[in-house]
């Protein structure tokens, strides 16, 4: 059975255009990880306290899961200040998360 988790980033605060100049390649990332089937889905979170994304993966364990998103380039350049991941069990959808 397939172990999901449910990743929510938080994004630093005045990091809009520090986000906007490495947004390419931080989608590029993603596209990877979601070609590759880890990344299942993702998208932005509509926030105006924060502005964030939530994200569900795929993986064997959280630790698997961080480890892969180590790699997003918003996370190298210190852009996510808070990143949470979290296992989800689905009950409704899974066909959807394929």
């Amino acid at each position: 059975m397939t172990q999901y988790f449910a990743v929510v980033y938080r994004y630093a605060d005045g990091s809009d255009d520090r986000r906007a100049a490495l947004r390419d390649d931080h989608v590029a990332f993603l596209r990877g990880l979601h070609e590759a089937r880890s990344l299942r889905v993702s998208g932005r979170l509509h926030d105006d306290d924060r502005a964030g994304a939530l994200l569900v993966l795929a993986g064997s364990n959280a630790a698997a899961v961080t480890d892969l998103l180590d790699g997003d380039p918003f996370w190298s350049a210190r852009l996510v200040e808070r990143r949470d991941v979290i296992a989800w069990d689905v009950v409704f959808g899974s066909e959807v998360l394929g």
